[in-house]
């Protein structure tokens, strides 16, 4: 079919949907270029920003960038607290030691972004994609990271105090010697993740997927595990005293029946040999 209507004089006219199509695209270019970030301008809106915050908002103005173009972005020491970085794409920035606390960062797109150090105190990093990202010494106290995917992710040493991973993705991460005492891991996967020496005490791991993960010498005590697949899961030299592992799966799993004689179980529980701890 023709993409043009002949008028009157014989001429070739657009048709109104081709017209249409045309303006949706000039419209679409003009939005693409606008949630572009040139560096200057990117440091105008910075300074505004921390202007407004430390003014109380009295003068500046807030930093909103949602949705913005900001991959490799350089923003190392940044001021963003209380920004609006909602879906923005951050993929490979850099963000070592930037201050983010109670930044909005819900379905940010943060793959391999450097994050050491950085402040993310009561963030919200719900369903933002992390993946390969280094959060190595950041601080997540009380952050919402709820279905984020964090697979293969750097967070050694990490600050994950009462941290809210409700459904994560963190397969394959690196936490080794992460705080993570009372965080919220449940239903989250952490197979083949490293946890060695990690603070999971009072932690909430129910229902979570940690297959293959390496626990060794981690603190566990009185973390709650119930319903988690710990098959094959290594947990030489953690202290499981008060462990909730009611109906948890160990089969296979690296430990010693000294370190389950402190943790609570219940006949549903899959002891490493496979059998249950009833004998059935």
């Amino acid at each position: 079919m023709s993409a043009a209507a002949p008028s009157a004089s014989g001429r070739s006219r657009p048709r109104p949907f081709a017209r249409l199509a045309e303006w949706l695209l000039a419209l679409l270019e003009r939005f693409a270029f606008w949630k572009r970030y040139s560096a200057r301008r990117l440091a105008r809106i910075l300074a505004a920003h921390e202007l407004w915050y430390g003014s109380r908002q009295r003068e500046g103005r807030r930093a909103i960038l949602s949705g913005a173009h900001l991959k490799g972005a350089m923003l190392e020491e940044a001021d963003l607290r209380r920004s609006d970085l909602s879906r923005a794409r951050l993929r490979q920035a850099r963000l070592n030691l930037a201050d983010l606390r109670e930044a909005d960062l819900t379905g940010a797109l943060l793959q391999r972004a450097e994050l050491r150090d950085a402040d993310l105190r009561e963030a919200n990093l719900s369903e933002a994609d992390l993946s390969e990202a280094d959060l190595t010494r950041a601080n997540l106290i009380m952050a919402n990271l709820s279905r984020a995917t964090l697979a293969h992710a750097v967070a050694r040493d990490a600050n994950l105090f009462r941290t809210y991973f409700k459904g994560a993705d963190l397969a394959g991460g690196d936490l080794r010697g992460a705080d993570l005492r009372e965080a919220n891991l449940s239903q989250a996967d952490l197979s083949h993740a490293d946890l060695s020496h990690a603070n999971l005490i009072m932690a909430n791991l129910s229902h979570a997927r940690l297959q293959t993960v390496d626990l060794k010498h981690a603190h566990l005590f009185r973390a709650y595990l119930r319903g988690a697949d710990l098959r094959r899961a290594d947990l030489r030299g953690a202290d499981l005293a008060g462990a909730n592992l009611r109906e948890a799966n160990l089969k296979d799993a690296l430990l010693t029946r000294e370190q389950l004689q402190s943790a609570v179980l219940d006949e549903h529980t899959v002891l490493p040999d496979g059998t249950r701890p009833t004998g059935g």
